[in-house]
């Protein structure tokens, strides 16, 4: 019963709006702060960095992962806002690949 009253929930626009932008804007940050740990690897060599990055990558995966599932399930319960959803989602998919690609960097370049 409580499923299908959560179906009939409409949240208004303007709050599906203010989740569309935080997320847009947290999957930039999380890339920008993830190319800032990077490059600062790179350029001291300094091995402390690396468990900070890594904390990072777990860190931004969750933060990333909630805001995720959450417009995930604004895409299902909403119609009015569903293409800008879903590409937001694409938005914060693409720090995916992006974060492999950071952590492969990291290790080959990390020396044992």
């Amino acid at each position: 019963m409580k499923f299908k009253a959560l179906l009939k929930y409409k949240m208004n626009e303007k709050d599906q709006l203010e989740i569309i932008e935080i997320s847009k804007k947290t999957a930039k940050f999380s890339a920008i702060i993830g190319t800032i740990i990077l490059f600062a690897f790179l350029l001291s060599k300094n091995n402390l960095l690396a468990p900070i990055g890594i904390f990072y990558i777990f860190l931004a995966a969750i933060i990333n992962g909630v805001l995720f599932m959450a417009l995930f399930i604004l895409a299902i319960l909403s119609k009015t806002n569903r293409y800008e959803i879903i590409t937001t989602m694409l938005i914060l998919l693409i720090n995916i690949p992006l974060s492999i690609l950071y952590g492969f960097i990291a290790i080959t370049l990390t020396p044992l």
